[in-house]
């Protein structure tokens, strides 16, 4: 919640556990990923921090054709 207000000035809520796994980045070096889904209580669109290239809020059904 903290990481989605700072990076994309969103207010969310947290929701159910999606996913967690593990990444490589070099020998001696990896970071545990844990996603979480949101509920926004935003009601402006997300802004696009230095960090990204774009932002955008999507339904359940519009995400399965990303």
């Amino acid at each position: 919640m903290r990481e989605i207000s700072e990076e994309a000035l969103l207010k969310v809520d947290a929701g159910p556990l999606l996913d967690c796994w593990q990444y490589h980045i070099r020998p001696g070096s990896d970071v545990v990923i844990v996603t979480y889904g949101c509920y926004v209580r935003s009601t402006e669109p997300p802004v696009v921090s230095n960090e990204h290239k774009r932002a955008g809020l999507f339904t359940a059904d519009q995400v399965r054709s990303l």
